[in-house]
């Protein structure tokens, strides 16, 4: 079990202070754990803290029972990682670059080379084993990092933005062996601006906003809290559209075979002029966009009571 108590986060930049976490509380059991919002939220900042890369500016994070920053090479021993950026050296083949970083890590079983092929054969590269890594893809690289994520069958693993720049067929392959391994018994957290990677891969998710958990539970439970309240408007015209497409209740649209099909958020039959109205059954995406559009209404809320007590006090 992992867990992350009141960890903050502060940079200093350009002279400026950044809070980049606040306060963040989380218990993450074994199974495979999302950590959904947006570019800018604090989930890279907060996943280079549980990979012992930063040092939390406030807080600590327990893992099976020990500090993970005062004892960082007993979490390192059992962490399998795959940062956003990976760094490879570019004229060695895969089966080359993972046998290297196993002797670095120390790590020598004797069925290294066939635990090398499962790993290839697993990310889709067996064909590609002894290519010079400068000739694959970029697809391919972030393969060949979930491999070395994988390598010395981790016990807790985490993965930032792992299907980033896989075309569909391999993001489906990706999430199937994220689910696969899971099943093991290990820890597995996704952190990831796509909420379809954490609907098909897991049962628990937490929504970092503005370095804040803005909701914690299961999958379920957040696609639950807007069932029954979104709708689909067929048949919306253009200037219908042009006027509401910046309404917090519009959670996304699209062209339709005729005018616009929207996707909106309303307690009751929307009152917009349409073709037709249809009660639809939420994604996670849904409750994932309407919670941040409801952060942000808070947050502006928020602004003009600032602003209005200091016009006041003027």
């Amino acid at each position: 079990m992992l867990e992350i108590r009141e960890v903050s986060k502060v940079f200093q930049s350009r002279g400026r202070t950044v809070q980049a976490l606040d306060g963040v509380d989380l218990v993450i059991r074994p199974g495979t754990f999302g950590l959904l919002g947006p570019n800018g939220s604090g989930k890279t900042t907060l996943m280079r803290i549980l990979a012992t890369l930063l040092q939390p500016t406030q807080g600590t994070v327990i893992f099976d029972g020990f500090d993970i920053h005062q004892h960082p090479q007993r979490l390192r021993a059992r962490l399998g990682y795959l940062p956003q950026e990976s760094g490879f050296y570019p004229t060695l083949t895969p089966v080359q670059f993972l046998r290297y970083l196993a002797d670095a890590a120390g790590y020598h079983p004797p069925d290294l080379d066939a635990e090398i092929g499962r790993l290839l054969e697993q990310v889709n590269l067996a064909e590609h084993a002894h290519r010079p890594i400068r000739t694959l893809s970029g697809g391919m690289r972030r393969r060949l990092g979930v491999a070395q994520a994988l390598l010395g069958q981790p016990d807790l693993i985490i993965v930032d933005e792992p299907t980033a720049g896989l075309d569909p067929e391999e993001r489906q392959r990706l999430r199937r062996l994220i689910v696969d391994i899971a099943g093991q018994g290990r820890t597995v957290i996704v952190s990831t601006h796509i909420t379809e990677d954490v609907e098909s891969t897991c049962r628990e998710v937490a929504v970092l906003l503005e370095g804040r958990i803005a909701y914690a539970g299961s999958t379920e439970a957040l696609r639950g809290s807007v069932e029954g309240r979104v709708w689909e408007l067929v048949g919306v015209e253009e200037d219908t559209l042009r006027r509401i497409k910046d309404q917090p209740q519009v959670l996304g649209y699209r062209p339709g075979r005729v005018g616009f099909t929207v996707r909106m958020l309303n307690d009751g039959v929307p009152d917009i002029p349409c073709v037709e109205r249809i009660q639809v059954t939420p994604t996670l995406e849904d409750a994932y966009v309407a919670l941040r559009q409801q952060h942000a209404c808070r947050q502006r809320d928020a602004t003009s009571d600032v602003k209005a007590e200091y016009h006041l006090a003027r």
